[in-house]
């Protein structure tokens, strides 16, 4: 097993968002994941179908209001996760 420091594991996240993912910071996947905490590589790889169904992220116009992450985005976490 690969051991990251936590600098090093932050790092593997944003690559994979940003590079594999074309998921840039400011892209609504990227959002929902900060939102629910989610800012290293372990715990990316260790999200459920679960939590990925109900990632969501704030309107950018209403501050209050929450959306629901497009159906497109969490497949794409999903496919990546089978993949690894």
């Amino acid at each position: 097993m690969v051991t990251l420091t936590r600098s090093e594991a932050k790092t593997a996240f944003n690559h994979v968002l940003d590079h594999v993912l074309g998921q840039d910071d400011s892209s609504f996947l990227k959002s929902s994941l900060a939102h629910e905490g989610i800012d290293d590589i372990f715990d990316f790889i260790t999200l459920t179908d679960d939590v990925i169904d109900s990632l969501v992220y704030k309107d950018t116009n209403d501050s209050g209001t929450f959306l629901p992450v497009r159906k497109g985005d969490k497949m794409l976490v999903k496919c990546f996760l089978a993949y690894n």
